[in-house]
């Protein structure tokens, strides 16, 4: 059973930012939470700026990108066994180069992909469609197809919130993030080159 997992990957469009949106404190998502303290694409983003973070561990970032998301994976891993939370993940790099520490894949079909995905605007259709393509061929690649399940809703349906899960306010979510963010300047400091 989905739920009863702790490290999935999460196909995008799946609505992985609307539960950390809706201040879920039971998951962790990867995106929001750990790659994107530092960036969406991993280049030099505003935020390290905004810190005035020592020049030995921007240019790790700046150098490391791959190094960098493996390493903030690891963390995340840590983080939700040591918490028992969700890690929710949509790297594709992850899912094929580190799939064996993924629990399940949950992913979904290409139109409903299209269609989640209309709304964010950023991608025209032909790029949507090569996306799917290349995700659906990493998934095809995977030995192991007992841990892909694919599914026609959104990820609040198959993890629905239960009486225990604190909801946290948009406040406590962007202090978390600037703890997250000190917590993990620190630990980049251990990157090798």
């Amino acid at each position: 059973m989905i739920s009863d997992n702790k490290i999935i990957w999460a196909h995008s469009g799946i609505g992985k930012t609307y539960l950390y949106n809706q201040g879920r404190s039971d998951i962790i998502d990867f995106d929001i939470q750990y790659k994107g303290l530092l960036g969406g694409s991993l280049s030099f983003p505003e935020l390290l700026l905004n810190y005035n973070l020592p020049k030995e561990i921007s240019d790790k970032i700046k150098n490391n990108s791959k190094l960098l998301v493996y390493r903030l994976f690891d963390l995340a891993i840590e983080e939700s066994k040591t918490t028992g939370k969700k890690l929710l993940v949509s790297d594709i790099r992850l899912l094929r180069e580190r799939i064996n520490d993924f629990d399940c894949i949950i992913t979904i079909p290409k139109d409903i992909y299209i269609q989640n995905t209309l709304h964010r605007g950023e991608l025209s259709f032909n790029a949507r469609c090569v996306i799917k393509d290349y995700i659906d061929k990493v998934i095809d690649s995977i030995e192991d197809k007992s841990k892909i399940t694919e599914v026609t809703c959104y990820l609040s349906e198959i993890l629905p919130i239960s009486d225990e899960t604190k909801t946290l306010s948009n406040k406590e979510q962007q202090k978390d993030l600037i703890e997250r963010f000190k917590y993990l300047s620190t630990k980049l400091l251990k990157l090798e080159k």
